[in-house]
């Protein structure tokens, strides 16, 4: 395993496991209705996070697909990607139903097992991460029809962002539905991996230890500090109502267009690749979180800014902006570590995909006290690493072993 394919296994096994926090997190009442793991008042970058998957998924496409010139490469790409998603998905889907105990009708559980929910009925909220491998998906098939008529990803990236803003603008003078938009903002991340996966492009650089990690830090901060509420407040601009429309239609918005930089930043930091415009983004991010942060106190006060639970990120920031200044490496005992949690990324699809399902079912028996809340929660994470190793590493390899006759060695799905 080469140094760049460690880092991202990493930064995938961070991003899966925030993911997991977050949804435990969010659905603390569900997990226990008498205890909480949110005692540390801060909560994972899950939804930050899934936006990282998809330019982690563009990244890993781009960079183990040859050009698809024919339909027997095409009809290849389609076998390998589906074989990826499929089976552990049917599994998840099952699974899901199972602990839905009846809630939905045979109609609903048929359009979540093939990848359209989204559009067309309702996601099993027992598994809310479903909707983005449907936004998956359909990614997959849209880049058939870009590698096969060598369309120029950098261009496409820059007509994709155009669109968006013509979206944005003319939502003020019209309903503009937000799944289109979704789905258009979600692809522009996507696209981004893929166009960077061509990295004879770019220059090659020896980023030290810190600034890797002042990178990570601001994956964990800068979701609290998104200047798109204050300016829209600013500028007394008024958001069209989609309270109309299903959840799952607009969980991806123009609030999410300032994470754009730094998902880009991740890629060039943990593959060791620089282009001109990364100070730019560094400091942009930096600079806009940091006046954000500022802006808080300033106009409500302290007493606001520690009961919305903004302390600890602000720590974060301050810590990366820190870091990225001390530019010096790390000791290589720090190693074992790495590779301890980029094994993570072997089992993540599976973890993110049975999480919140788990989740539900552990939340049917209340702990009666804090050391069975505390042996419940443990008893959970090994049911989750458990069950995932064995949907990676045995089911999914039996399926492979049954559509390949050699083994096809490659980076995972990426969500």
């Amino acid at each position: 395993m080469n140094k760049h394919s460690i880092n991202l296994d990493i930064l995938r096994a961070v991003a899966a496991l925030s993911v997991v926090f977050y949804h435990l997190s969010l659905l603390c009442k569900t997990f226990d209705p008498f205890f909480t793991i949110d005692v540390i008042r801060y909560r994972f970058p899950g939804h930050l996070c899934v936006l990282v998957f998809f330019i982690l998924s563009g990244y890993v496409i781009g960079k183990n697909t040859k050009q698809l010139s024919n339909g027997p490469q095409i009809g290849e790409y389609l076998k390998k990607r589906l074989v990826r998603l499929v089976p552990i998905y049917v599994i998840a889907i099952i699974f899901t139903a199972f602990v839905a105990f009846g809630k939905y009708s045979f109609k609903t559980i048929l359009s979540n097992l093939f990848f359209a929910s989204v559009p067309f009925d309702d996601v099993m909220t027992e598994n809310g991460p479903l909707w983005s491998l449907q936004f998956e998906i359909f990614y997959y098939l849209v880049f058939i029809g870009f590698s096969y008529w060598r369309l120029d990803l950098i261009k496409s990236i820059g007509v994709t962002f155009s669109v968006i803003a013509i979206l944005f603008f003319a939502s003020f003078k019209m309903v503009i539905p937000p799944l289109p938009v979704s789905i258009l903002i979600g692809f522009a991340f996507w696209l981004t991996g893929a166009a960077l996966a061509d990295q004879n492009t770019y220059v090659a650089w020896q980023i030290k230890g810190s600034r890797v990690m002042s990178v990570f830090l601001l994956l964990f901060s800068i979701a609290y500090f998104n200047p798109y509420a204050p300016v829209i407040k600013f500028l007394k601009l008024k958001l069209p109502d989609y309270s109309g429309y299903s959840e799952f239609h607009q969980l991806i918005t123009y609030y999410d267009i300032y994470f754009y930089p730094l998902a880009v930043l991740l890629i060039l930091t943990l593959t060791r690749t620089y282009i001109k415009s990364f100070k730019f983004l560094l400091i942009f991010l930096m600079g806009f979180s940091t006046l954000v942060m500022l802006f808080i106190p300033v106009n409500y006060n302290w007493q606001y800014f520690i009961q919305k639970n903004y302390p600890i990120p602000a720590m974060l920031l301050l810590t990366s902006i820190i870091l990225w200044a001390m530019n010096t490496n790390f000791k290589t005992s720090l190693n074992p570590l790495k590779h301890r949690i980029a094994s993570i990324s072997d089992i993540s699809y599976a973890i993110y995909i049975i999480h919140s399902p788990l989740i539900y079912l552990f939340g049917i028996y209340p702990a009666q006290s804090w050391f069975a809340f505390t042996v419940k929660l443990l008893l959970y994470f090994v049911t989750l690493i458990l069950l995932s190793y064995f949907l990676e590493m045995k089911y999914q390899v039996w399926i492979k072993s049954l559509f390949f006759k050699k083994k096809t060695i490659g980076m995972s799905a990426g969500s």
